[in-house]
């Protein structure tokens, strides 16, 4: 029997099963967290502390860190990130374009013009992959991504 501690450590494994499930489709994830909330409701928080899905990034992203994204995802994995965003989440790929130079974001809406987004499950694999690498900046210390705090 292992206890159950609130320690941090135990928080922290736990913000890390958010994560993993911020990378499961949608419909998955849903009946996952169903079940958590009725059987171990009092993990319920630190694991969504943990998770966090692609319409978060404003949220969750400070935009002074998107510059960083662009300068270490290769351009054209970027640029096929962005498409399937614009498709999909038109204000996360506007908010990644505009926090940073102006000059680049117009090179890359000129790139977008001309690429097809990716459909269905392609387009789902490129924002699950963006979502992995989000997520392997933020342990390496390159980004942070902050739920943000409830103002009341």
């Amino acid at each position: 029997l292992v206890p159950e501690d609130d320690d941090d450590d135990g928080n922290a494994q736990l913000q890390t099963v958010g994560e993993m499930l911020s990378l499961m489709p949608n419909d998955r994830r849903s009946s996952l967290m169903g079940y958590i909330q009725q059987s171990h409701a009092n993990k319920l928080e630190p694991i969504q502390k943990g998770m966090f899905e692609i319409s978060d990034i404003p949220d969750f992203l400070n935009r002074n860190q998107v510059p960083v994204l662009f300068k270490e995802i290769e351009t054209p994995v970027i640029l096929r990130v962005l498409s399937c965003l614009q498709a999909e989440f038109p204000k996360v790929a506007d908010y990644l374009l505009s926090n940073i130079s102006n000059r680049m974001a117009d090179q890359m809406r000129s790139e977008l013009e001309r690429i097809k987004a990716p459909a269905g499950a392609a387009s789902e694999e490129v924002q699950k992959d963006f979502l992995m690498q989000l997520m392997a900046f933020k342990r390496d210390g390159l980004i942070t991504l902050q739920r943000p705090t409830p103002e009341e």
